[in-house]
């Protein structure tokens, strides 16, 4: 039994399955990176982090439907190996430990800075 569009009933479950699999992956992949690396956006408008996740969730879940999950997969890999390219090797390369930052982020100059001296 073949439907309308040509595939059968099974093999467009399998599919749909697949592509929300792959919206799953990436959604986590948001929420891991959010909860970790979320104090770097701090200060961006909590719409546009909205946005940019509905944007990439839907692109991904768009090219799962066009063209299968491991192409909707297949953005968010290439930004992965690209951080890891970064973090792995540019950074050292370039005399930065790229596996954790050497920046105290909540620093106060109090010693340093000219308005803090007495």
């Amino acid at each position: 039994m073949r439907d309308c569009l040509g595939g059968t009933p099974h093999k467009k479950a399998v599919h749909s399955v697949l592509m929300w699999f792959a919206v799953a992956v990436t959604a986590t992949i948001f929420a891991v990176g959010n909860i970790l690396f979320g104090h770097f956006e701090e200060k961006t408008p909590k719409w546009r982090r909205t946005a940019k996740v509905v944007l990439v969730l839907g692109f991904v879940a768009a090219l799962s439907y066009a063209f299968g999950p491991l192409w909707g997969l297949a953005p968010v890999a290439v930004m992965l190996i690209a951080a890891g390219v970064v973090h792995l090797w540019w950074l050292p390369r370039h005399g930065i430990n790229g596996a954790a930052t050497n920046v105290d982020l909540n620093h106060r100059c109090q010693d340093s800075c000219p308005v803090y001296s007495e």
